[in-house]
């Protein structure tokens, strides 16, 4: 491409990929919007798949890297928009990751250093951090989208470890993303893709697995100064809420109560911050109202939970994760 000069339209090589990129990708979305899958249709997505792994395996040596790796994460975002996870995954966001590593990517996401020294090399000051760690974050979503779409109800076994394998992965990119205040997008992302996935095991009888990670999301949010504004707010609330219930779930309600009764600290310490002309925009003042009556709702859930219990026949409790400390968890500042 560099033989006809900019990488940019008009240059012979870019057209030409471009074009083929953009049918190959019409096609997969006619097949998307044809409604039920007939066998055709499955003849026809396996040729689109084949042929848009002709198209990176034809141009790579023709692209600059740079420009290359920019598509593969452009198509990647394209196909997970109409659903296309395996064709993203495996197509898109795990061939980026492969120029960092060309083994098994699951075997570095147990590994904070080797994390570190795989994905980022060169620190986080590089200019192509902010889009590997959502070419990662992505990855995750298509993996949990994968699973999910053919074991709806989580019934295998290796389907719910896939699951919480995907909360770790979370956890370890948000942990590095952290301290870089302008990848807090990031963070907020990662909060609601852990949220998301949480609640769908809480709904199946996980709730006990899915508390630490919960518990992280909140942290995250309170640990990331550009999400402690106001804006925020009512995702924080939520956050707390999913934790309070997860606490309720697992037998553990005194829990839970603690947990709302520190979230209602936190948002009166939001409040004292805000400046006082801010607190009398209507808005604001909802924002506060409606949070404030989330966490006053699960402490009052605790007394109902406790009457309810003692009207029962007493009986062993669930345990809650072994790996979370339930009173450590709920003093942390």
């Amino acid at each position: 491409a560099a033989f006809f000069g900019a990488v940019a339209r008009g240059n012979p090589v870019v057209d030409s990929f471009e074009t083929e990129l953009r049918r190959a990708l019409g096609s997969l979305r006619r097949l998307r919007g044809a409604g039920e899958a007939k066998p055709s249709q499955h003849d026809l997505h396996r040729q689109g798949a084949n042929t848009l792994f002709n198209i990176w395996i034809q141009y790579k040596p023709r692209l600059p890297e740079w420009y290359y790796n920019e598509q593969l994460v452009k198509v990647g975002d394209a196909l997970v928009e109409i659903k296309e996870y395996e064709l993203a995954l495996l197509q898109c966001y795990e061939r980026y990751l492969h120029q960092f590593i060309s083994g098994n990517l699951d075997d570095v996401m147990g590994d904070v250093h080797l994390f570190k020294s795989t994905f980022f090399p060169n620190g986080f000051r590089d200019k192509n951090v902010s889009r590997t760690f959502h070419v990662l974050e992505a990855r995750n979503i298509c993996i949990y989208q994968i699973v999910f779409s053919t074991d709806r109800n989580l019934q295998n076994p290796e389907s719910l470890q896939t699951c919480l394998n995907v909360l770790t992965s979370f956890q370890l990119i948000m942990q590095e993303a952290l301290p870089q205040e302008n990848l807090c997008w990031l963070i907020y992302n990662g909060t609601i893709h852990i949220y998301t996935i949480c609640r769908q095991l809480m709904m199946r009888g996980q709730s006990a697995k899915v508390l630490e990670y919960l518990l992280w999301a909140s942290v995250c949010l309170e640990s990331s100064i550009p999400l402690l504004s106001v804006h925020y707010l009512t995702w924080r609330a939520t956050l707390y809420t999913a934790v309070s219930q997860c606490y309720f779930d697992c037998q553990a309600g005194i829990h839970g109560e603690i947990f709302a009764r520190r979230g209602l600290i936190k948002i009166d310490e939001l409040k004292q911050l805000e400046n006082p002309s801010s607190l009398e925009n209507t808005e604001t003042q909802k924002i506060f109202r409606e949070a404030i009556l989330k966490m006053s709702v699960m402490i009052f859930k605790r007394a109902v939970y406790e009457s309810r219990r003692k009207s029962k026949l007493p009986g062993r409790e669930t345990k809650v994760n072994p790996k979370v400390n339930p009173r450590k968890a709920v003093t942390v500042s």
